[in-house]
């Protein structure tokens, strides 16, 4: 069965799962994994809410979410000696919570995560960049999944959000995703692209979103152009309206200074959205070793010119699409996936 919970203020849609030993376990779509109170297995698989809201520099918020913390570590201590916990780490910290990060870290996390028996991590980059710190003996990689056969009948028949060809950025409104960077790249290439449309789908209510909402509105120093008639904001979307924004996008953008995976750039190349990405996407290796995006540097320049690599080559946005499905299939199915977090798991029992 599938329900709704909310934790801590994020929307969860939890799906129940069946091991074979009849313990159940809740599968979040946010990538949270926990075991339900009755189960007899003690284990907490997945991303520990403090270190998300730190991620989130949702710092002003951290008091709140101590009896959450103090519950889940329960299950940690309980599990670490003889299991595994995973670690989404926080690659991305500004100066006025990169202290406090620290201190969190040292505090909490640190102890428990060296005495797992290993660390699960989500990319090739979030293993290498936290080991430099944690220097634990044992851990893996294995990727977040996704439902590839539900996506291929998803968002059929749903009219595009505009009839003129658009950029898409989809996610969290927020400073992490490069906005900064995006809108002055826009703004120069609608000069030559005067009908191209940027796309902004996600929480438009948020304060960050006021902000970007601001820099749209002023002309961006460099430019001197308005950009506003060239975006389109939808509001959050889910289901059907979210596959149909990615199949009829002419591609998607991700220009983040960090993300530890990066699940959006899997759901664009999983329909056939062409991807541009920054190389602080925590899974940017694997898709320039897979041929299926163009990766920029977090400069204005160098995501200006990713994006007009993709628009001034049709064929190469089509070689990039295909590489793109194909390298989801081989690595991202749901199926594989759950395979590969079983036999690690067996192994760690």
């Amino acid at each position: 069965p599938v329900f709704n919970s909310i934790l801590d203020g994020i929307r969860r849609n939890e799906i129940e799962l069946l091991f074979e030993t009849a313990n159940i376990i809740k599968l979040s779509a946010e990538g949270f994994w926990e075991f339900t109170e009755n189960s007899s297995i003690n284990l907490l698989m997945g991303t520990n809410i403090a270190m998300l809201d730190y991620q989130s520099n949702v710092v002003p918020y951290m008091p709140k979410i101590f009896s959450t913390l103090s519950y889940r570590i329960k299950f940690i201590e309980k599990a670490s000696s003889e299991i595994g916990i995973s670690y989404n780490s926080s690659r991305y910290a500004d100066k006025n919570n990169k202290n406090e990060l620290n201190s969190y870290f040292n505090l909490f996390a640190k102890h428990y995560m060296q005495k797992a028996a290993a660390i699960h991590y989500t990319s090739k980059i979030e293993k290498e960049e936290s080991e430099q710190i944690l220097k634990h003996k044992n851990s893996f990689v294995i990727p977040n999944g996704i439902d590839i056969s539900s996506i291929a009948l998803s968002g059929k028949g749903k009219a595009p959000v505009t009839d003129k060809k658009y950029l898409l950025i989809l996610g969290r409104i927020h400073r992490i995703k490069g906005f900064d960077l995006l809108l002055p790249a826009f703004a120069n290439i609608i000069k030559k692209f005067k009908d191209l449309i940027l796309v902004i789908a996600g929480d438009d209510k948020s304060p960050y979103a006021q902000e970007v909402r601001k820099m749209i509105e002023d002309p961006p120093r460099r430019t001197g152009i308005k950009i506003s008639k060239n975006i389109i904001f939808t509001g959050q979307v889910t289901g059907d309206d979210k596959w149909a924004l990615y199949k009829n996008a002419l591609m998607f953008v991700l220009p983040s200074y960090s993300e530890n995976f990066g699940m959006s750039v899997v759901e664009a190349m999983a329909c056939g959205c062409p991807v541009v990405i920054s190389d602080k996407v925590g899974i940017y290796k694997e898709v320039a070793d897979n041929n299926a995006g163009v990766i920029a540097n977090t400069t204005v320049e160098s995501v200006e010119e990713g994006i007009l690599k993709l628009l001034n080559d049709e064929k190469l946005r089509e070689t990039i699409s295909h590489n793109g499905k194909a390298m989801v299939e081989k690595f991202y199915d749901i199926d594989k996936v759950a395979a590969q977090m079983i036999e690690q798991y067996t192994l760690l029992i």
